[in-house]
C-alpha cells in the first residue's frame, strides 16, 4: 500500500497536471450545461400562460408531486453531505487508491497528486450526479404540470428551481481553479489518510 500521508500542498500545486485539469474542467463544463438546459426548460414552460382547463385532469396529483419532491431534496442533500463523510475513511480511501490505474511508477510524488486528483474527480462527478438527478425530478413534475395544464404556484416554481441553482452553484464552485483542486484533495481526501479525519 503507497504512503500518501506525505504529499504536500506544494507537491499538490506543483504536479497537478494541466491535461488533468483541462479533463475536470471539460467534465465540469459538461455538468453545467445540464442546470442551464434545466433553466431555460424552467422558463419556457413558465413563460407560458398555464391555467385550469376544462379539459385538464382534476385528478392530478401536482401538490402530492410537490411533496414527494421537497422528501427527495431533502434525501438527496442529505445523502450527498453524509455519505462521503461515512464512505470516505482512511481504509476506504486506500482501496479505491489502490484500484485506480497506474500510469508509471507509483512512488513518485507526481503519478501520487494525478492518482489524487482522479480520485477527486471521481467524487465530484457522483455529487453533481445525485444533485442533477434531484434538479430533473422538480423538472418533470414541471412538465407534468404544464401537459395537464395546471398552475404551478410562484412559491413552489421557486422552489423547483431552488435544486438547480444548488447544482449550478456546486459545478461553478467545484470545477474552477486548480486551487479549488488542491483545497478538495487536502481537506476530503488527505486529512483523512493523514489523521482519519
Amino acid at each position: 500500500m503507497e504512503d500518501y500521508s506525505n504529499i504536500t500542498r506544494i507537491e499538490l500545486q506543483q504536479y497537478i497536471e494541466p491535461r488533468q485539469v483541462l479533463v475536470t474542467r471539460i467534465i465540469g463544463f459538461a455538468m453545467l450545461a445540464g442546470p442551464l438546459i434545466f433553466l431555460l426548460v424552467i422558463w419556457f414552460i413558465s413563460s407560458q400562460k398555464i391555467g385550469q382547463t376544462e379539459t385538464a385532469s382534476a385528478a392530478f396529483p401536482g401538490e402530492i408531486l410537490i411533496n414527494v419532491f421537497f422528501g427527495l431534496i431533502l434525501v438527496v442533500y442529505s445523502a450527498a453531505w453524509y455519505l462521503p463523510k461515512i464512505y470516505l475513511t482512511r481504509n476506504n480511501l486506500q482501496k479505491l487508491l489502490a484500484g485506480l490505474p497506474q500510469g508509471g511508477a507509483i512512488n513518485t510524488p507526481f503519478e501520487k497528486v494525478n492518482r489524487l486528483l482522479a480520485l477527486d474527480r471521481q467524487f465530484m462527478i457522483i455529487s453533481g450526479a445525485l444533485l442533477e438527478g434531484a434538479a430533473l425530478f422538480g423538472l418533470v413534475i414541471l412538465f407534468l404540470h404544464a401537459v395537464e395544464q395546471q398552475p404551478v404556484t410562484d412559491l413552489n416554481r421557486i422552489l423547483l428551481l431552488l435544486p438547480v441553482a444548488v447544482q449550478l452553484v456546486f459545478v461553478i464552485r467545484n470545477f474552477g481553479s486548480t486551487e479549488a483542486f488542491v483545497q478538495r484533495i487536502e481537506k476530503n481526501i488527505l486529512s483523512v489518510l493523514k489523521h482519519g479525519i
